[in-house]
């Protein structure tokens, strides 16, 4: 039985046009709630927009790169005038990379940041306000490479961790504001983030591969959306996907060796589809 909660909300979605952000915004359109849609390619944001009003819901797209704080800003003043105010934001929008670590450049770190973290950032500073007074949520899209180094993934999972801690200060700080924050760390997610993906150094063809371990543990955009929805209703500081992860990542604290290898195993020759 699908969730009543959803009903009338408005919720802010960054990197709608695609993956996993356009399969929350159908989810919530689904379910009755009105989305802000937020992305670069004006094309495909307005057809996401058109899907989910021929759902019987609302939708408004605004087009917006999250790394330019003034249309960020602009994007919080069009869904306060079209819909008055704001119940969710998620923070959705990123890229990924493969490479070496040690072989990425400062300027791709600072790019990834850009995008990754500091968008984030701008998203959430500039609709705390409206949040406020909604008493609203906040989610994180991050990834398990967040949790722990991934190998061939270049600056991404240090963007990823960024954000996790960052979800963690903002659950506590906003607490006393009646806001909630929440991450969702999703493992391979079977989209066309690679597309996009920067690329730093030089790697052998097969290393850019999924292994069998991580098409085994591919996840849907779909799967990820109604978790990350269900997360918002039952307040879930975490939500990782899959679940049969989460033991072998929490083993990082208590066999730090042994948590290399099953990271290993599970990553190589890399993680490509993961969000």
């Amino acid at each position: 039985m699908v969730s009543s909660y959803w009903n009338r909300k408005v919720a802010v979605i960054t990197g709608a046009s695609r993956g996993i952000g356009r399969a929350v915004a159908l989810e919530l359109g689904r379910r009755g709630g009105a989305a802000c849609l937020a992305a670069r390619s004006p094309a495909e944001l307005n057809a996401v927009a058109a899907e989910i009003e021929s759902l019987g819901s609302t939708a408004l797209a605004v087009p917006t790169d999250v790394t330019c704080v003034e249309q960020v800003r602009a994007l919080a003043d069009a869904a306060a005038r079209r819909f008055g105010r704001v119940d969710v934001l998620i923070n959705n929008a990123g890229r990924t990379m493969r490479g070496r670590c040690y072989e990425t450049t400062p300027a791709q770190f600072r790019e990834l940041f850009e995008l990754n973290f500091i968008g984030a950032l701008h998203c959430v500073q500039a609709f705390l306000p409206l949040l406020r007074e909604s008493k609203g949520a906040i989610v994180n899209v991050s990834s398990l490479a967040g949790k722990r180094g991934s190998p061939l993934m270049g600056a991404y999972p240090a963007t990823k961790a960024a954000l996790n801690v960052f979800t963690e200060q903002l659950r506590v700080e906003l607490a006393e504001l009646g806001v909630w924050a929440g991450v969702v760390c999703p493992g391979p997610v079977d989209t066309r983030l690679m597309d996009n993906a920067m690329v730093a150094g030089d790697l052998p063809p097969d290393a850019l591969r999924p292994g069998a371990s991580a098409r085994l543990q591919m996840a849907t955009p779909e799967t990820v959306a109604r978790a990350l929805l269900r997360a918002v209703e039952r307040r879930r500081p975490e939500t990782i996907l899959p679940r049969s992860l989460r033991y072998a990542f929490a083993l990082g604290a208590l066999a730090p060796r042994l948590a290399d290898r099953v990271t290993k195993r599970l990553t190589q020759p890399t993680a490509a589809t993961e969000r």
